[in-house]
């Protein structure tokens, strides 16, 4: 099996445009093959639907590749949503808590399902950010986010600008 793996490796990582949209399944030499037979059969659908839209450029420039275990490689991906599993990452961004106030509200898509994260940028002279409130959109207002830092003493402000990066999964 280990040597038969190996065999369709070697010929998934040479194939062309042309040979991937007509690639068929190899066919079963005895019932120990049957289970490989059926993952080259589960292999070949996707593939050849694939490469119809891939060009002979991108295969030989390597910057496009998959295995047989379905993964599959790009130098860069670009997309408005990911999906990871049952969880979409929906929007990212920047955010500021201004010198003078004491949060910021971002206007996002964003529900009270929804996570968002947060990532301060730099130490913000030891201020920590956190979600304060998840508002969801209303007839008259749009859907947002109140990011806010501690330690807050009573009435406190920000001394200088407090930067950090958020991004929404849902």
């Amino acid at each position: 099996h280990e040597q038969r793996i190996r065999q369709l490796e070697a010929i998934t990582n040479n194939l062309t445009t042309e040979e991937l949209v007509d690639l068929t399944p190899l066919q079963p030499t005895n019932n120990s093959d049957l289970r490989l037979a059926k993952l080259e059969t589960a292999i070949t659908e996707p593939l050849t639907l694939l490469a119809k839209n891939l060009t002979q450029q991108q295969l030989q420039d390597n910057t496009l590749s998959f295995d047989l275990n379905g993964n599959l490689k790009v130098n860069q991906l670009q997309a408005e949503t990911v999906v990871a599993g049952n969880l979409v990452v929906k929007k990212s961004g920047e955010g500021k808590i201004g010198k003078g106030e004491a949060e910021a509200e971002i206007f996002e898509e964003v529900s009270s399902d929804s996570k968002v994260y947060l990532s301060a940028i730099g130490d913000n002279d030891g201020k920590l950010v956190y979600l304060e409130d998840i508002k969801e959109e209303t007839s008259d207002k749009e859907a947002s986010f109140v990011v806010r830092f501690s330690p807050l003493a009573s009435g406190e402000v920000a001394k200088e600008d407090i930067r950090f990066y958020w991004f929404i999964v849902d």
